[in-house]
């Protein structure tokens, strides 16, 4: 994201150079007939084709933006009450490749900072014909730019760390993964971080699913983005699935690997979900977890070892941001899976919740049947049972959707809502 006087400060010198808005397919997602006006007049000003007009709707942003395969996609966000949430779900919404400009009337300097993070362009608004203008030429050449050279925005990678083994990480991060592919449309990658063996497959339903194994000679030399997607398999529209097989490589090398084939993939998906149980045969550390990814899913167990091992998690990553000038920002949501019955459990929510000094922010009840569901090819998040709700939540505060959209209240909705 750029601010718009960054963006008109270098617009004389691209005047003389081809920057046509009619080779590239744009869409329009309006919320005042005021700015639609706008910006329809301003492309018949430049004698340019006239983006699609569509009134704005979450719902509807995803499926437009991929049929009509847009290239650039203009969000009036101007009655918006929470821009910066509203921007953040729209990031998870639309493919990596399309440059995003928002049309807002926020001007605080963390919502300039957290647009640009998202890589989405800003317009604040109002704004006349000239200057906007100026700056759809200037975005349409850095967009150019950037499929030349490949620079999209990158995947928000999430961690789901299981505290210790067997308690059922793998099944919430491919139950985790289906959600937002199919319920959220947002193109996701599953990567399995397991190089041995694992069960990742079977909660996904595929367990003729087999690893795929790189030769060690040319792990370095012949990776490349049209190489790595053979590594990848579809399971859905929006999800791909990523395992590497072990053989005769370190788990490290592995890793490494699999690290590569994702930074080479991100810029074409929006969610990367990476299973991290604790039967991975490589050291999980918080450093590699506060370089690498955004947000960190952290599953426990009711049980003394397991909150044990938690504690410590979370302290060594606080030691490490709070010591680190420059450390990245690492969100960490807890997760806390009731698979067992009640009565092997040792210790209780209000114990994990003090002692972890984190709030828990989910609770999957127990249920026995699910085992049974998944070998029966179904998923748990169509179940409608309590656990598959706390998971279709967890997609939606990832995605953003935790403050949903709202629309500026006038000085007669408190009548309106009255009536109703």
């Amino acid at each position: 994201m750029f601010d718009l006087v960054d963006i008109l400060k270098n617009s004389r010198d691209t005047k003389e150079e081809d920057l046509s808005l009619s080779g590239l397919k744009t869409a329009f997602f309006f919320q005042t007939l005021e700015c639609r006006s706008l910006v329809e007049e301003t492309y018949r000003f430049d004698d340019k084709m006239v983006p699609k007009s569509v009134k704005f709707d979450f719902d509807l942003v995803a499926k437009r933006v991929m049929d009509d395969e847009c290239e650039i996609a203009i969000f009036e966000l101007t009655d918006s009450d929470t821009l910066a949430e509203d921007a953040e779900r729209l990031s998870h919404l639309i493919p990596s490749s399309v440059s995003v400009i928002i049309i807002g009337l926020a001007d605080s300097i963390s919502t300039v900072r957290m647009l640009k993070g998202l890589g989405f362009y800003y317009v604040f608004w109002p704004i006349n014909k000239q200057e906007l203008s100026e700056f759809l030429a200037v975005i349409t050449k850095k967009h150019q730019e950037a499929n030349l050279g490949n620079i999209y925005r990158r995947a928000k990678r999430i961690a789901i760390f299981g505290s210790k083994g067997g308690i059922g990480t793998s099944l919430i991060a491919a139950e985790l993964a289906s959600a937002l592919s199919t319920k959220k449309s947002a193109d996701s990658l599953l990567v399995n971080h397991n190089y041995d063996c694992g069960d990742l497959d079977i909660q996904i339903g595929s367990v003729k699913l087999d690893k795929k194994s790189v030769a060690k000679g040319r792990l370095t030399t012949d990776l490349d983005e049209t190489s790595v997607k053979s590594l990848m398999v579809p399971l859905n529209p929006k999800l791909r699935y990523l395992a590497l097989a072990k053989d005769d490589l370190l788990s490290d090398e592995v890793r490494e690997v699999t690290d590569m084939v994702i930074s080479l993939t991100s810029s074409e998906a929006n969610l990367i979900i990476e299973d991290l149980s604790a039967s991975v045969s490589f050291d999980r550390t918080p450093e590699w977890l506060i370089e690498n990814f955004n947000i960190l899913v952290l599953v426990l167990e009711p049980s003394v070892s397991s909150l044990r091992e938690s504690v410590k998690l979370i302290k060594r990553i606080r030691n490490i941001q709070n010591n680190s000038e420059a450390s990245k920002s690492l969100r960490i949501i807890v997760v806390v899976n009731h698979h067992r019955h009640k009565k092997m459990e040792t210790v209780s929510i209000e114990e994990i919740s003090k002692y972890l000094s984190h709030k828990v922010d989910y609770i999957l009840p127990y249920e026995e049947n699910i085992a049974i569901d998944i070998s029966k090819g179904k998923r748990v998040i169509d179940s409608g049972t309590k656990f598959s709700q706390s998971i279709l939540k967890l997609s939606s505060q990832i995605v953003g959707e935790n403050r949903s959209f709202q629309k500026k209240k006038t000085p007669f909705s408190w009548l309106l809502s009255r009536k109703k």
